[in-house]
């Protein structure tokens, strides 16, 4: 968010691995080599995001992405929060449009 969907980049990352692909060429750097393990490697990184999601609204019962955001992201520089914050609100997003999440406003509740 706002330019897209969690779901769906999962999803789309999915379905490109299916595919007869050999290099990933992102929008900046290098073209990158082993197309399917790097497509891997993001998918499970993503998904060990999602779970800490969980775990984390599981133990709080009722949040906010402030309160969520150093739980979630310990392992990330505080200075780079303000841009995984777009990650966190995109993974609790998807839970929602799963059924797991509801939200009230700026508050977010587990409902598994």
């Amino acid at each position: 968010p706002p330019d897209g969907s969690m779901r769906q980049y999962l999803d789309s990352l999915r379905r490109l691995r299916e595919l007869p692909v050999r290099g990933l060429a992102p929008g900046h750097g290098a073209v990158i080599r082993g197309a399917v393990a790097e497509i891997d490697r993001v998918i499970a990184h993503r998904l060990l995001r999602e779970q800490k999601v969980i775990d984390a609204m599981r133990d709080l019962k009722t949040t906010t992405l402030d309160v969520l955001l150093p739980v979630v992201y310990a392992d990330v520089p505080v200075l780079m929060h303000p841009v995984a914050r777009y990650s966190l609100l995109a993974h609790v997003l998807k839970l929602q449009e799963e059924g797991r999440v509801l939200r009230d406003g700026d508050s977010w509740q587990w409902a598994g």
